[in-house]
């Protein structure tokens, strides 16, 4: 204690300094509760091992009270006990009859141990408080995890009666079903609104858990509330059965259902995301019961995904803005082209008033014509990479892999020979003519051929050539009759897709639109280049990649030789581990195999028609493959010593043979390095021709 602080002592009977004592003094009883303050910054601890209080005529001789002095140059005014101010330390412990010094130390040694004590005994009382605390939380967080987890298995029933009720088309019950589902998340969330389940969120390790259950309450609350209700409400109104059927289309009503449809996407969307963020569930029974509400959203969200994309802009595409127009061409994979193939099939859709009306699929060059129409000009680059006799015969312009300015050509070609122009082209092959077969159902041709979800690909890619061109070199009768399949087929599938619309058949052609956008087995071009812009934006317009940022490779496949050796031809590409450069760019090892698997007997046993004009069975490919944007493409070699030649397209570095070699059973690999611009912002893509190896 610094010499300028003074302990002064009285004895008991002298009064008890009163509240309003001047701030520099402080007089405390070891008979008062105990008390901390500060004072001046410093702290003052009194004594809290103090007996309970006692009238002053009742305390014995030796009771003392003490006087803490914090001010350094304020000496007390008042007498002590013997009539003397101004006593000192000394004076004090002469008084009570002590040595001074051994008295202090003994005093301060004995309050030591008193505090310690008291605060190790508040320790301990904390600790039991809170630890009565957290088992009374634990107990009544438990049986409350109870009621959560009966609550959640009803939800789980109840989003299945709403999914049911939709693709049943019984929209009624589905109201029904999401009104009690809305009633089941209000009890969830009244059950865990409550202070325990507050105090259990602090529980280290545990508190996770309460995260899970709430963002699972707070999920379905929003999902309810703010898309399922409003949803459910608009199909019970305006029935897709309704809407679109019969080869009409209610256009009023079905932008009023895409308007809810767009504003309830985003909330399932937000909150699939919620759920893919939030941590693993230590609890059994936590999990157990999260599992499945999380599969289901995340399920209901990938649905919808494709919808997002195309709400937009659909109710454009089906005339709600005016009469529509479009091109329709079935191309055919086993006359391999870049964009696809050979446009074996070509018709019309037209949109006028909301009614729907599908022209007659003809050859192409009966639909399109085959010279290259004035208006079109075609670039000595074009003439050089693709070749002036492809590019100069409307058919065959399918060489270069970019399907917009194919698409155009095409649409040139059409309003050039029916005088009335297009809104657009819609590309299709039979790959995605079998997925549409399996949501509509299967149909039969008029040569008693059955098709489905199943076969609907092989049969039109190999089994109908194979049946009618198995004993002729070439037959006109045979090719009219396999063109007429074809363009029936075509017709059918579309009539039977528009024919009794309902919420089942919307979404499956939504999710077939999706898949089949990104390998390029269906393709959308719109003459409207605002429009365009907005397809090119949703990636389904077969543009050849322009953006930096999400940089593809390009990998393009053609049969040059008249033939149907495309369905045998593979085309695998595998893009390596990314590695990182020092001017900020990155680059990629990459592996593209081109594979020839026809029979030495199936060369044996096929036609002209079939293997080629050689009748060897040997591919003549011509093979594109086009840097990313912003990118180059480097160290290119072959596994056969074939060379390629390098050239530019649009602004994309481009590697190219024109009739390389794949002889039966063999391969050519090409290996290359690509380097994508520092601009990007996703892993090196892919785009590539659709090729037919899964159907074989």
């Amino acid at each position: 204690m610094r010499d300028s602080e003074k302990l002064v002592g009285r004895h008991a009977k002298e009064p008890i300094r009163q509240q309003g004592t001047p701030a520099e003094d402080v007089t405390v009883s070891t008979t008062d509760n105990p008390v901390a303050t500060i004072e001046d910054g410093k702290p003052i601890f009194f004594d809290i091992d103090a007996a309970p209080s006692k009238a002053a005529s009742d305390s014995p001789a030796d009771t003392v009270d003490f006087e803490f002095i914090v001010d350094d140059d304020s000496p007390s005014d008042e007498a002590d006990a013997s009539g003397s101010t101004g006593t000192n330390a000394d004076g004090l412990y002469d008084y009570l009859g002590s040595d001074s010094s051994k008295s202090k130390h003994h005093h301060h040694h004995r309050s030591r141990r008193r505090r310690r004590r008291k605060i190790l005994i508040t320790i301990l009382v904390v600790i039991l408080v809170l630890a009565a605390a957290v088992g009374f939380s634990g107990y009544k967080v438990y049986s409350s995890a109870q009621d959560l987890r009966a609550q959640a298995k009803t939800a789980v029933t109840q989003l299945n009666q709403v999914q049911a009720s939709l693709e049943a088309s019984n929209f009624s019950e589905a109201v029904a079903a999401t009104e009690q589902l809305q009633k089941t998340a209000d009890s969830m969330s009244s059950t865990m609104n409550t202070p325990w389940w507050g105090l259990a969120s602090i529980i280290p390790y545990y508190g996770d858990d309460v995260t899970v259950a709430k963002t699972l309450v707070n999920v379905l609350d929003d999902v309810t509330t703010n898309a399922l209700t409003p949803l459910t409400k608009a199909l019970e109104a305006h029935p897709p059965t309704t809407l679109v059927g019969n080869g009409t289309i209610d256009i009023e009503n079905f932008k009023a259902l895409m308007n809810v449809v767009q504003t309830s996407i985003p909330v399932i969307k937000r909150n699939a995301e919620s759920l893919e963020r939030m941590p693993e569930a230590h609890v059994d029974q936590l999990a157990t019961t999260v599992a499945p509400i999380k599969e289901k959203f995340l399920s209901i969200n990938d649905s919808l995904e494709a919808v997002d994309a195309f709400a937009p802009i659909l109710a454009t595409l089906l005339g709600a803005d005016g009469d529509r127009l479009y091109l329709i061409t079935a191309q055919n994979s086993a006359e391999t082209r870049s964009t696809g193939g050979f446009p074996g099939a070509m018709g019309t859709l037209s949109i006028s008033g909301g009614t729907l009306s599908f022209g007659d699929f003809d050859k192409c060059v009966d639909v399109v014509g085959a010279a290259i129409p004035d208006r079109i000009t075609i670039t000595d680059n074009e003439n050089e990479l693709f070749d002036y006799e492809w590019m100069h015969y409307v058919p065959n312009v399918g060489y270069n892999p970019d399907f917009p300015r194919v698409a155009s050509i095409w649409a040139a070609g059409y309003e050039r020979i029916n005088e009335k122009s297009v809104d657009g082209v819609i590309s299709m092959t039979p790959a995605i003519i079998q997925d549409l077969l399996s949501i509509t159902g299967g149909i039969t041709l008029s040569d008693g051929t059955y098709l489905d979800g199943t076969n609907a690909t092989k049969v039109l890619q190999s089994d109908l050539y194979w049946k009618y061109f198995s004993e002729d070199d070439y037959s006109s009768e045979a090719a009219e009759i396999t063109d007429d399949l074809f363009a029936e087929v075509a017709a059918s599938c579309v009539h039977q897709l528009f024919d009794d619309m309902n919420p089942s058949k919307l979404l499956g052609l939504v999710d077939i639109l999706k898949k089949h956008v990104d390998d390029r087995t269906a393709m959308l071009w719109l003459s409207n280049e605002a429009e365009q812009q907005r397809i090119e934006a949703l990636d389904c317009s077969g543009a050849l990649n322009s953006d930096s940022k999400t940089p593809k490779i390009g990998t393009y496949f053609n049969a040059c030789m008249a033939s149907k050796l495309g369905w045998y031809a593979d085309m695998e590409t595998t893009i390596g581990e990314a590695q990182r450069n020092s001017d900020g760019t990155t680059s990629y090892q990459c592996k593209t195999t081109f594979r020839n698997a026809i029979t030495q007997q199936e060369v044996a046993e096929g036609r002209t028609y079939l293997v080629g004009q050689f009748k060897n069975g040997n591919m003549l490919p011509w093979i594109y493959i086009t840097a990313p944007a912003g990118g180059s493409i480097t160290d290119f070699k072959t596994s056969d010593g074939q060379a390629f030649s390098q050239g530019t397209y649009k602004d994309l570095q481009v590697w190219y043979i024109q009739e390389g070699s794949i002889p039966p059973g063999g391969e050519l690999v090409c290996t290359y390095t690509v380097t994508v611009s520092k601009d990007a912002e996703e892993p090196l893509g892919l785009s590539a021709t659709p090729m037919l190896t899964e159907y074989r």
